[in-house]
């Protein structure tokens, strides 16, 4: 069975349902939600067959956190991003990282990763 078609069994919605919701639909890498999410498996899916769908094994990312788990500097995008793309991640990441260490709490914001 190829990966489209784990896709579409009923369990396998009901498992990123469940690691969405849990998850609060927000990207736990960069904070980011409001636009499309894809849920990572932590221990690959070819490894641990027993722990396919269990939502302890699965977390919400962004599709560029989501790429970047797996080793993509862009995400899963083939483009190049901009200057000023790079620099408005590392504006939104810097911010994330003084709310959290300043106030002790992390203050979402609205913007998505694109």
């Amino acid at each position: 069975m190829n990966a489209k078609e784990y896709r579409s069994l009923p369990f396998y919605r009901i498992w990123r349902n469940k690691v969405l919701e849990r998850d609060h639909y927000t990207c736990q890498d960069c904070g980011s939600f409001g636009g499309p999410l894809d849920v990572h498996h932590i221990v690959p899916f070819a490894e641990d067959v027993n722990g396919r769908f269990d939502p302890d094994n699965g977390i919400a990312l962004c599709p560029l956190c989501h790429g970047r788990r797996h080793g993509y500097s862009n995400g899963f995008s083939r483009r190049r991003l901009p200057k000023r793309e790079k620099e408005r991640i590392k504006h939104f990441k810097l911010h994330r990282f003084n709310s959290i260490h300043n106030t002790g709490v992390y203050q979402r914001r609205s913007t998505p990763c694109k």
